[in-house]
Parts: structure tokens; C-alpha cells; sequence
């Protein structure tokens, strides 16, 4: 991007895209919901932005996996 141009990459593979770019733009429903330097992120942390899961929903997650254990 030095001289001015940029070169625009689809991909699902995360840890591909984390290591031949400097900047990740991340869309969810057609829209910009992140954007991240390369070097500062990770696969998780793209993914959840990607599908719009929050940090309540990882907390969510243990919660039921507990609560499939208990019986009545």
C-alpha cells in the first residue's frame, strides 16, 4: 500500500489471512464490524467478530454445557 494501491483478499481461512496481510477488515451481514491489524489479533477473535458473538455469548456457553449435567 506504499505506492497507493491495495489488494482486497476473500478468504475463510483465518490464520491464512492473519499471515499475508497487515490489516483484516471483518464484515457481518454486509457491514464493517471490525477491523484489526494483523499482528494484534487472532482466529478467535476474528471469528467471533464475523458471526456477531459478543462476550456474553462466550459466557453463555460454560453455563450450558454445566446444565446439561443436572438432572430433575
Amino acid at each position: 500500500a506504499e505506492g497507493g494501491a491495495a489488494v482486497v483478499v476473500l478468504s475463510s481461512d483465518l490464520p491464512e489471512l492473519i499471515g499475508i496481510t497487515h490489516r483484516i477488515v471483518v464484515l457481518h451481514r454486509g457491514r464493517i464490524a471490525g477491523e484489526f491489524a494483523s499482528r494484534a489479533t487472532d482466529s478467535d477473535q476474528l471469528l467471533a467478530c464475523a458471526t456477531g458473538a459478543s462476550e456474553s455469548d462466550e459466557q453463555v456457553e460454560p453455563i450450558i454445557k454445566e446444565a446439561r449435567h443436572v438432572r430433575a
